[in-house]
């Protein structure tokens, strides 16, 4: 299902990757209001909603900058609320996968900045955006989608702060679901793994260090036997949550599941 109007969105991470897939989607969809967050815009996303008519308001932001993050989180998702006309989504979708090293040789500055945007940032847009709901709670479907990763229940050396971020995030959607099932009008939300997609963050895992990452050679056979997915499909999928109402509220799933 490819229709979004009436809809308004929170994205983070949509200049490129799966995030530009999403974001595309939503504008060929009609989405009422679609509200992007990165460190860099993306022109010809801005041109394609405003042939298409699409409120897309594009905040730039380095989501490793926790202080601007919360002032930038509170004030989309304020918008975003305020505006939608009966469906609320945010999509927590930026993601860092570098520091590729084992555990004792990772550069302190870089697994800061991982956590920064794949963890914390995650937390206070869902904070955020929790808040700004609960004045209209009662007349809105409010829904958080958390894009994780398999890796979040699968260790892998090499990228080991990266799997406790999807660890961390998985948790996070479980405690909301949690906090939000006594609610008198509950936020539902779900974490959900892309699946292995064709991606800049692919490339990086097949040209890592081989010393650091012993599976590399998994990544490449990924890409050699063309078992990757495109970003356009994954993004299909994820949004298809939008109008499931047959998924349970804290599920962790995958697009294969869907």
């Amino acid at each position: 299902m490819n229709d979004y109007a009436g809809i308004s969105v929170v994205l983070t991470g949509a200049s490129r990757g799966l995030g530009e897939a999403v974001a595309r989607r939503l504008i060929e969809g009609g989405a009422a209001h679609v509200f992007c967050i990165s460190r860099t815009i993306h022109n010809d996303l801005c041109t394609a909603a405003s042939a298409k008519n699409v409120d897309l308001r594009w905040t730039q932001c380095d989501l490793s900058d926790t202080r601007a993050t919360t002032d930038v989180a509170r004030a989309v998702c304020e918008a975003c609320i305020a505006e939608a006309e009966h469906t609320a989504v945010l999509i927590n979708n930026a993601a860092l996968l570098e520091p590729v090293a084992r555990i004792g040789a990772i550069d302190t500055q870089e697994l800061v900045d991982l956590h920064a945007v794949n963890t914390v940032a995650p937390a206070l847009f869902a904070n955020a955006f929790l808040a700004a709901s609960e004045t209209r709670a009662h007349e809105l479907d409010t829904r958080i989608l958390n894009i994780s990763s398999g890796l979040g229940a699968r260790a892998m050396a090499g990228v080991g702060m990266y799997c406790m971020s999807k660890a961390a995030m998985n948790m996070l959607t479980q405690v909301i679901q949690t906090e939000q099932e006594g609610e008198p009008h509950p936020a539902w939300v779900c974490s959900v793994s892309p699946g292995t997609v064709e991606s800049h963050m692919q490339k990086t895992l097949r040209d890592a260090d081989e010393a650091h990452l012993r599976d590399r050679e998994t990544f490449r056979e990924l890409k050699r036997s063309g078992k990757l997915n495109t970003p356009e499909f994954s993004a299909a999928k994820i949004l298809s949550l939008v109008h499931r109402r047959d998924i349970a509220s804290g599920t962790i799933l995958s697009v294969a599941d869907l």
